[in-house]
């Protein structure tokens, strides 16, 4: 049985998903407070700015899964059983068109009532739920956002985008943390 420690992964998902919800609000702060500095040294390589934050993004993406998986593998190896969903499974739901607006948030929901001993693993937590209402919104307004690159849908995109970083940082610190004790919880109930 091998249990993982997830604390370095779960910093390192944390401060990307800082950094990526960042991109935004600071293009548009800096439009908005300087406008002549945004159009003379931002304005000309936005293309290339905005493609290395994509990059960024897809690679944030791609730690966050991990992050998942190894959740999930962790799970397993404490000896936590009858889990519907397998630790790949946690991650492709993400990409299967229509499927992809329930199955993740229900393999979230698992992970995260499974990591806190919480029986049944598909009762609601609002922290959850919070997290993936904003995620639909967010992939809803992200495709406003980028026909109205600097109008009032990419500020609401931006806010939308600080607000899902927050809740993903909560919810990424709240399955690390009850993740850190499996260890012990199976320890007591060996000698239970």
């Amino acid at each position: 049985m091998e249990i993982r420690n997830l604390g370095g992964l779960a910093v390192t998902v944390i401060a990307m998903v800082a950094i990526d919800a960042l991109w935004a609000p600071a293009k548009l702060l800096a439009a908005a407070l300087a406008p002549s500095f945004f159009a003379a040294n931002i304005r000309p390589d936005i293309e290339l700015l905005d493609a290395i934050a994509v990059a960024f993004m897809l690679v944030t993406s791609t730690v966050f899964a991990t992050w998942i998986y190894r959740c999930d593998k962790k799970l397993r190896d404490s000896g936590v059983d009858s889990l519907e969903f397998t630790p790949a499974s946690r991650v492709w739901w993400f990409f299967v068109p229509v499927a992809n607006l329930v199955k993740p948030f229900q393999g979230m929901r698992e992970l995260w009532n499974a990591s806190y001993g919480t029986w049944p693993y598909d009762s609601n937590q609002s922290l959850l739920s919070t997290w993936w209402a904003l995620w639909i919104i967010h992939s809803i307004s992200a495709n406003f956002a980028t026909r109205f690159e600097m109008g009032l849908w990419a500020i609401a995109d931006a806010a939308i985008g600080i607000f899902l970083a927050a809740t993903a940082i909560m919810l990424v610190r709240g399955i690390t943390l009850a993740q850190s004790q499996l260890g012990d919880r199976a320890l007591s109930e060996v000698f239970a």
